[in-house]
Order: structure tokens, then C-alpha cells, then sequence
């Protein structure tokens, strides 16, 4: 009986990533990326790489190029499907996080817009009353 006939095999499965045509990583990215590479834990067989440069043969999204690919194991698709989705759910966490961020930084330019009407309103106050004054 061979060595190979004994073990036990465990399925592989290959994720690949998509990304904006236009996608640039940063350090926040890839410490997302990271973390989610060590959520993993055992299933990860290969963490894969990010994919730099591409080239297109055939018909894709023309909005997206591959931007990486990782090797997992699990023990069937639905299980290989349900560590995918976590990274799918990280994505949207992401895309929310940066939405409120964005929304907070409109919310403090209108208040400071606010603050400078109120400013501006305030000197025209004191300069009427100091006109009035100087009239009396």
C-alpha cells in the first residue's frame, strides 16, 4: 500500500480576487488583507500574491483585472464558499467604514461652514451696535 493511499486527502480550493482597473493597495489594505489571511488559520494552505501587472485574453468585466489569488483547503465547496464570504463581508465592513468616514468629514465641513456664518453674523452684530453707539 502506497504512502499516498494512506493519508487522508483534504480538498484544495483557489480564490482569486478581483479588483478596480484602477485598485493602488495601501497599508490599510494590506493590513485588512493580512487579517483576514490569519483568520484563516489552518485552512490556508497558500496565501497566494497580489497580482501586478495583467493582461486580458478573452472577455472579462471591464471594470475589474485579477488582483491576487490565496489556496485554501476545507472540507467541501459550501465550506471553502463560507471562508470567501467572510472576506466578502470584510469588503462591505470596509466600503461602509469608508462611506462614514466620508459622510463625518461632509458633516464637519458644513459645520464649519456653520461656525464661520455664525462668526461672520456675530461681527456684523457688534459692528452695528458699535455704530449705534457711535451715533448716540
Amino acid at each position: 500500500m502506497s504512502r499516498r493511499s494512506e493519508e487522508t486527502t483534504v480538498p484544495r480550493f483557489l480564490f482569486s480576487y478581483r479588483v478596480p482597473k484602477d485598485y493602488q493597495p495601501g497599508a490599510e489594505s494590506g493590513r485588512a488583507w493580512e487579517a483576514w489571511f490569519e483568520s484563516l488559520g489552518s485552512s490556508r494552505v497558500d496565501t497566494g500574491h497580489g497580482v501586478i501587472a495583467t493582461r486580458t485574453l478573452g472577455k472579462l468585466d471591464a471594470g475589474t483585472r485579477l488582483g491576487g489569488y490565496s489556496v485554501v483547503t476545507a472540507e467541501d465547496i459550501d465550506g471553502a464558499a463560507a471562508l470567501a464570504q467572510i472576506q466578502a463581508e470584510l469588503r462591505a465592513l470596509e466600503k461602509e467604514r469608508k462611506a462614514l468616514l466620508e459622510q463625518i468629514g461632509q458633516r464637519q465641513a458644513t459645520l464649519r461652514l456653520r461656525q464661520g456664518e455664525l462668526s461672520r453674523a456675530r461681527a456684523a452684530a457688534v459692528a452695528r451696535r458699535a455704530r449705534r453707539r457711535c451715533r448716540l
